[in-house]
């Protein structure tokens, strides 16, 4: 109940999310309709193909209808508010929740599948980025995930902190909840205050010398 409860807020955080996105591009209801859907579900949909399973949306289409309903509850407040400045940074805040409820969601369906730890934090990556990769490519946008802002590093972190509580209190929502609040948490002090990874790119200065 839990594992489906995340996934369909998630679902509707992504959506939201992608037409956040794309707003700019002065797109009509439905092109914002439709990538806040691809937004929504794409790391869902690599994860259960890469897992061999049936896909999460196909069995249960009420994803589907919540995606879309998101995107366009979104795009009529929007219209109607005044918070068009603060769009961006609503972007990544809404991201990081997103990314945070699919990650826990990704983990314990893969654990629940029979799969090992290695497998579960791998697809439990693949699913919380996927779909905001897929919407940086489609609106043009710098990827967040191969920036050095500390985007990957919460959620592995939370991961890795649900694994661990899930082993010591099973049958428990602590565990989902401490870690979707750390990769939030995280995810939104890191936008905040702009920390960001080292960078591997030498100065030229100290190249040259």
């Amino acid at each position: 109940m839990i594992e489906y409860i995340m996934g369909q807020a998630a679902v509707a955080v992504f959506a939201i999310t992608g037409v956040l996105g794309a707003v700019r591009k002065d797109r009509d209801i439905l092109g914002l309709a439709v990538l806040g859907v691809i937004t929504a579900i794409g790391g869902g949909t690599i994860r259960d193909t890469i897992l061999n399973v049936t896909v999460f949306w196909v069995q249960d289409f009420k994803y589907i209808i919540v995606a879309l309903t998101a995107s366009v509850l979104i795009f009529f407040l929007l219209k109607i508010s005044r918070i068009n400045q603060a769009r961006y940074r609503m972007l990544l805040y809404f991201d990081a929740l997103g990314v945070a409820y699919f990650c826990i969601q990704a983990f314990e369906k893969t654990i629940n599948l029979g799969y090992k730890f290695p497998v579960a934090l791998a697809m439990a990556m693949i699913t919380g980025m996927g779909g905001g990769v897929m919407r940086d490519v489609l609106t043009g946008r710098p990827n967040l995930l191969i920036t050095k802002e500390l985007y990957a590093s919460p959620a592995l972190l939370g991961i890795i902190l649900y694994g661990v509580l899930r082993f010591f209190i099973p049958d428990s929502p602590l565990p989902a909840f401490t870690a979707i609040s750390f990769i939030f948490v995280f995810r939104s002090l890191a936008i905040f205050f702009n920390l960001q990874m080292p960078s591997l790119l030498v100065n030229k200065r100290d190249h040259d010398s």
